[in-house]
């Protein structure tokens, strides 16, 4: 007889009523019937045999998902309650699929469906995509729907151009018989201004539509496009597009991924025709080969506090490439002494140096230079004046950095280069603010700041090294002060955008 769909009602709830008139259970189909009838409102809802529908192939293909146990339990114990709905030519299923299934699960002998007519291929699969458009969705599925749309939108931008086309075909035999009338009766000739034609949805109203954020869309579509760019039809099987279908990476962290390969590729090209001269440059993670006391002074950042799994938005926000995927997030105190020795040992006598620094590291640092031999070590305090927000409003806005600044020599005469000025005090104060454009470090200071320190401590021809370079701002500003330097650094896409910077430096 088929699974009962609904609730059947009780006869022992009739007991007060006159056996007579004793409602008596109906067979599964028949009770189905009557209920399914009920659900008749503003559309024309018909029973329908679910094994006379079929599946859609671009539904399968986008979704792909079976019914869950929840689904499947609503289902069999109360019935289908939504009606499919579903195209009247093809008898394709266009929402409704897991019901469908559950249908063909239970062998109900009726599900309700609503017949509807759409224009073309594009016209159908914007519905299947709409009627998904708020429930519950992977990443691989947001993906797929993502392109969908953006099929869609592009048949029809091309047909908007083509009926463009013929519509300024017509406009201009219009235009010609028009003025071609006025100036045979003598009249002046105003052309009729038209409206323009309605382009292209804006991603945000894509966005909308598909319940998703615009900016997941657009990191969505840039992937898609990069994929069809690469393998055409066989987009899926693009290596991005992969990690993201099984769940190896968000949409988010793989644009992020696609953003940074482009910026790497970018910079890459244009360093192979750079020419940056003598300048030093060294790809490596060490000093071991830079001879003993041949640095006039120091001035580094070490790799300290470097946030871990950044976020996407930030980095679209910031331009910036985080090179230091991978890398620990709190400085190694176990390593301060091994730098500070390094320090020393090439450091000339009478050279200084100055290290930036995060507070709670600052007293390690000073720790390491005086146990290594530094002397007349003090602290310089830098403070920016557009730290990040504090939205809970709970604790201090982090606005301060700190440099550690040393000599080796006793002799405090040779730790600063007075510039004449008579109260050199240790506090700098302006915007944290890099600009936008090109390749950005995490850890990458404005050049100002660095400009203050290499003033203060070095003169010009002096050697400055920096061996945790980053995208060479000391080098850059070395460049403009007539310091010369040794950068080094162990990132390769650093040290080509070390090139990058001082070509243009120069």
């Amino acid at each position: 007889m088929g699974a009962v769909i609904g609730r059947q009602e009780d006869e022992q709830s009739n007991e007060k009523k006159s056996k007579k008139h004793r409602r008596i259970v109906k067979p599964a189909a028949e009770a189905e019937r009557d209920r399914l009838r009920g659900l008749q409102k503003k559309e024309v809802v018909e029973l329908v045999d679910p094994t006379e529908l079929k599946p859609h192939p671009r539904n399968e293909a986008i979704y792909a998902d079976e019914p869950d146990k929840d689904l499947l339990r609503d289902i069999q114990d109360k019935g289908i309650r939504e009606p499919l709905v579903c195209n009247r030519l093809t008898r394709t299923v266009i929402s409704g699929r897991r019901r469908h299934k559950a249908a063909l699960l239970f062998q109900f002998p009726v599900v309700p469906v609503i017949w509807r007519d759409f224009e073309d291929a594009q016209d159908e699969l914007e519905a299947i995509v709409m009627f998904n458009a708020y429930r519950k969705k992977n990443e691989r599925q947001v993906m797929l729907e993502v392109e969908a749309i953006w099929s869609i939108e592009q048949a029809r931008s091309l047909l908007l151009q083509e009926q463009g086309r013929k519509a300024g075909v017509e406009k201009k035999k219009e235009y010609e018989k028009a003025r071609k009338e006025a100036e045979e009766g003598g009249s002046s000739f105003v052309a009729k201004r038209t409206k323009k034609t309605k382009g292209r949805r804006t991603d945000e109203v894509v966005g909308q539509a598909l319940g998703q954020p615009k900016t997941k869309v657009n990191r969505a579509a840039s992937i898609i496009k990069a994929a069809k760019d690469r393998l055409g039809a066989d987009w899926q099987q693009d290596e991005l597009v992969q990690a993201v279908f099984t769940k190896q990476m968000s949409i988010n962290s793989a644009a992020l991924k696609l953003q940074r390969d482009k910026k790497e590729d970018k910079i890459s090209e244009a360093a192979e025709e750079l020419d940056v001269g003598d300048a030093d440059i060294r790809h490596q993670d060490n000093i071991a080969d830079i001879p003993n006391e041949s640095i006039d002074h120091i001035i580094t950042e070490p790799p300290y506090d470097i946030p871990t799994g950044y976020g996407a938005m930030v980095h679209d926000d910031l331009e910036i490439c985080d090179v230091f995927e991978g890398w620990q997030s709190d400085l190694l105190l176990d390593e301060l002494s091994g730098w500070a020795h390094e320090w020393a040992r090439v450091l000339k006598t009478g050279g200084n140096i100055a290290v930036f620094c995060d507070e709670r590291y600052v007293s390690f640092m000073r720790e390491a230079l005086i146990s290594n031999g530094f002397c007349q070590v003090a602290t310089v305090a830098w403070h920016w004046t557009n730290p990040n927000s504090n939205a809970s409003k709970a604790q201090f806005l982090d606005s301060m950095r700190y440099i550690v600044t040393a000599c080796m020599s006793e002799d405090n005469r040779t730790a600063f280069k007075w510039l004449g000025i008579k109260r050199m005090h240790n506090f700098i104060e302006g915007s944290n603010a890099l600009g936008r454009g090109g390749l950005k470090h995490l850890g990458q200071l404005p050049d100002y700041v660095v400009s203050w320190v290499v003033e203060r401590i070095t003169n010009p021809g002096d050697l400055v090294l920096d061996n945790f370079a980053g995208t060479g701002t000391t080098g850059v500003v070395c460049t403009q002060l007539k310091r010369n330097f040794t950068l080094v650094e162990r990132d390769e896409t650093c040290v080509k955008a070390i090139k990058v910077r001082l070509s243009k430096a120069r």
